[in-house]
């Protein structure tokens, strides 16, 4: 129980304070975008939906997660000096486990985001008086993908990526020490920023996101268990 503290510890060590930084950071922008596309209030800009599809609230939010994931990939990787692989070596727990330790922890780091943006935005909403803030988020394809109210596909969708972009971010400093290209997080990064704002019902694009993400987590998984990481398990 000990050792598996140890890696939450490290991994709220060294990526903690940078992705609180990028979650909270990037709220604040996502909030400055929503009243800048409403500087005279939620009614005279037309309504929440309107204010919303109008301003850039959805860029500032998927600057956020490029952001967030950059905070969570780089800082157990040796490019700033650090050795957490000295770390989980002195903690003798093998590399399988610890990374899927923190691609847990990751992936709650991504829900806190999602989970802040929509937080944010309700809230200036419902402060503003407008009385159909809750269907904004039913009708608006940022706001619904955000908070997929009523909508069972779009939330496993979301549960996928979260969960898919934790491993894929967890992975990406291991596949870095062994001298290998990490295209895993990037791939999936830039299918997320293209394709995660959609309206209520399009589950076309749901299962084509969603499938692509599971796709990219199994595949990590399997390169965690092949046979030529045996040798590298506690590196």
């Amino acid at each position: 129980m000990r050792k598996w503290t140890a890696i939450w510890m490290l991994a709220a060590r060294a990526q903690g304070p940078w992705a609180l930084a990028a979650i909270l950071v990037s709220t604040a922008l996502v909030a400055a975008a929503f009243f800048l596309a409403a500087p005279e209030g939620v009614a005279a800009a037309g309504g929440v939906e309107a204010a919303v599809s109008d301003s850039a609230c959805a860029l500032a939010s998927g600057l956020g997660l490029a952001t967030l994931c950059a905070a969570l990939a780089l800082p157990l990787s040796d490019l700033f000096g650090t050795r957490p692989g000295l770390t989980l070596l002195r903690l003798r727990v093998g590399e399988r486990a610890a990374l899927l330790h923190i691609a847990g922890f990751d992936a709650a780091c991504l829900l806190m985001l999602w989970a802040a943006h929509a937080s944010v935005l309700f809230l200036i909403a419902a402060r503003a008086g407008e009385a159909a803030a809750g269907l904004a988020f039913l009708r608006e394809g940022y706001l619904h993908s955000l908070l997929p109210v009523a909508d069972p596909p779009r939330l496993a969708r979301n549960a996928v990526l979260c969960l898919s972009l934790g491993i894929a971010a967890a992975r990406f400093p291991a596949v870095l020490r062994r001298g290998r290209k990490p295209l895993a997080l990037p791939v999936l990064l830039c299918a997320t920023l293209l394709f995660f704002s959609q309206e209520m019902g399009e589950w076309g694009g749901d299962v084509a996101l969603g499938g692509l993400a599971a796709l990219i987590a199994a595949s990590q998984i399997y390169a965690l268990y092949a046979p030529e990481e045996e040798g590298g398990e506690a590196a």
